[in-house]
């Protein structure tokens, strides 16, 4: 999978600019950064984290440490070969996720919890992994958000030239439409999953 170094040669390369004489790495990793947030969305980081009841119905979520997003099924492994589903009530309070459990489960059983967090680029804000499956995928939007950025900014700094700045909109709109077109209900989406 690709660190932020080979995303951003891929993202210039969509760019028609493989010496980034028009892009800086700044442009790039905010354009990368707009085109995870929205991946996220459409194609969510889901995992599974096993925690202990602890006897109570409000059960604290302390020992996953991922950036949960979504906490979306809970299994409690009472000693059958496949586990219970849970109804549950999952809410964040002062940065920790709670679950209000629909019955009580003995402490120290263990609760497989399913759940999303933020996909990530190695190296990109101090990420270790790379999640992405979609790497030319994430590199088209990524190229449609840096042109639409480029676009605002030609725009504002020169609007004597505005068929310039119109053309990069039209083109980085061009690119959003081809990435946001793979995530529509023909093509599929669903959670990106890892074991």
């Amino acid at each position: 999978m690709s660190n932020i170094a080979q995303f951003r040669i891929k993202i210039l390369t969509k760019l028609n600019d493989p010496n980034g004489d028009r892009f800086s790495d700044d442009q790039l990793d905010s354009a990368l950064r707009d085109a995870l947030q929205e991946y996220d969305t459409m194609r969510p980081y889901a995992l599974v984290g096993d925690i202990l009841a602890n006897g109570e119905r409000d059960l604290p979520v302390t020992t996953i440490t991922d950036d949960i997003t979504l906490i979306f099924r809970a299994i409690w492994h009472d000693g059958s070969q496949e586990g219970d589903n849970l109804a549950f009530y999952a809410t964040k309070q002062d940065d920790i996720w709670h679950l209000e459990l629909n019955k009580d489960v003995p402490s120290g059983d263990t609760i497989a919890l399913h759940y999303t967090r933020p996909h990530t680029i190695e190296d990109l804000d101090s990420a270790t992994e790379t999640t992405v499956w979609d790497e030319d995928l994430l590199s088209i939007g990524a190229a449609g958000f840096a042109l639409l950025a480029r676009s605002v900014l030609l725009a504002e700094e020169n609007n004597l030239n505005t068929g310039t700045s119109k053309r990069l909109e039209d083109s980085g709109n061009k690119k959003l439409s081809i990435f946001r077109a793979q995530f529509s209900e023909k093509s599929g989406s669903g959670f990106a999953t890892w074991s």
